[in-house]
């Protein structure tokens, strides 16, 4: 636990709402007992079952929304960072947890820090009552928090310098390198290796970032027949990798802005550099090109790729708003009917991470 404390109490409470949820509890109780008789209209007798259930009908959902009310207020939640995540607990009940990497961007506004990233188990209401905004609220000094937040999420980077340096020097070994079909019990600790079982494609990745994968669904956009884009990616649902399931895109973190993502088509690959180089958004996002290879081949896979820089905060697909200024490969390799895509990341002020992300690459192959 690094740090650890509250919101005000009074964060989220709204007293309107209260009062207004008081005064249809306390009327629907007079109503019952016959109390309001002299000032309206009430159907049935005093404590008649026609009188209790119309009181139901009113004090019942003011008793929801006043409880709601209460138990949102700010002292009922607590706020935490560990040294792997970021916690929002409301009473006994953990409401929010995010990796460092799930973090695009902190922001103040008013007394919070608050960030995009959000907990897709948690309820509506919630971010309602944060108004829109997940993060920590209520604090006596956000610019403190700010820069705490900020620290943990760079040393999260350092850490991924440290762990890419492991990697570097595991994969370095002849042991590794001598068969690229070595079985996993051959691997060094250090290193993970990833393979698709369908198509053979196998990459090398270190063991200590974070894989995981998802089944997404590509193809073009076609509204009344008319192709609006000829490629639309609409991601499918991401979890911890595992051996010998289904994937057809795998994202590998080892911080907010170190990574790789591959994606896997079943198609031959007909894009080229010329292509991608041409292409307007490149332009538009002034993306400078660093490298370019135009034949390239890894492990019987065969295409080019180049090297570019973006700027802090510059978007890359699959990972977001990066912080610092990146380094981002970008490579396509085919073999028949199948080609992979993919796109690396790291910071320009981070060799060890820049030279893994080039290991990673270097290692993909057909198994």
């Amino acid at each position: 636990m690094l740090w650890q404390g509250a919101p005000r109490p009074n964060t989220f409470l709204s007293p309107v709402g209260m009062a207004v949820c008081l005064a249809f509890i306390a009327g629907g109780g007079l109503a019952a007992y016959g109390a309001l008789d002299n000032y309206i209209s009430i159907p049935g007798e005093p404590l008649s079952g026609t009188r209790i259930l119309l009181a139901l009908v009113v004090v019942g959902p003011a008793l929801v929304i006043f409880s709601n009310l209460w138990n949102e207020r700010g002292a009922n939640w607590a706020y935490a960072i560990t040294d792997r995540r970021v916690l929002s607990i409301r009473g006994d009940k953990l409401m929010r947890s995010l990796k460092p990497g799930e973090i695009r961007e902190f922001k103040i506004s008013a007394d919070a820090v608050w960030w995009r990233a959000l907990d897709p188990d948690m309820r509506w209401r919630n971010r309602k009552r944060e108004r829109r905004h997940p993060g920590f609220h209520g604090l006596d000094n956000p610019e403190d928090m700010l820069r705490t937040l900020e620290a943990w999420r760079d040393g999260f980077s350092r850490w991924a310098g440290e762990s890419a340096a492991e990697f570097l020097k595991a994969e370095s070994k002849p042991a590794t390198a001598a068969e690229p079909s070595a079985g996993d019990s051959e691997v060094p600790d250090a290193i993970r290796r990833i393979h698709h079982d369908r198509t053979g494609v196998t990459i090398d990745v270190p063991a200590a970032w974070a894989a995981t994968m998802s089944n997404d669904r590509i193809g073009p956009l076609r509204i009344f027949g008319v192709t609006l884009l000829e490629t639309l990616i609409r991601p499918g649902e991401e979890q911890p990798y595992r051996d010998g399931a289904g994937w057809n895109n795998l994202i590998v973190r080892g911080a907010p802005d170190s990574g790789l993502t591959l994606t896997i088509r079943q198609e031959p690959l007909t894009k080229t550099l010329d292509e991608v180089l041409n292409d307007p958004w490149a332009e538009i996002y002034k993306l400078k090109v660093l490298k370019t290879t135009k034949d390239l081949s890894l492990g019987g896979l065969h295409g080019f790729s180049l090297v570019r820089q973006m700027p802090a905060g510059a978007n890359l697909a699959g990972f977001g708003k990066v912080a610092q200024p990146v380094a981002t490969r970008h490579a396509w390799l085919g073999q028949g009917h199948m080609y992979v895509e993919i796109i690396a990341m790291a910071r320009l002020d981070q060799p060890d991470v820049q030279r893994a992300v080039d290991a990673m690459i270097e290692s993909i192959r057909i198994a």
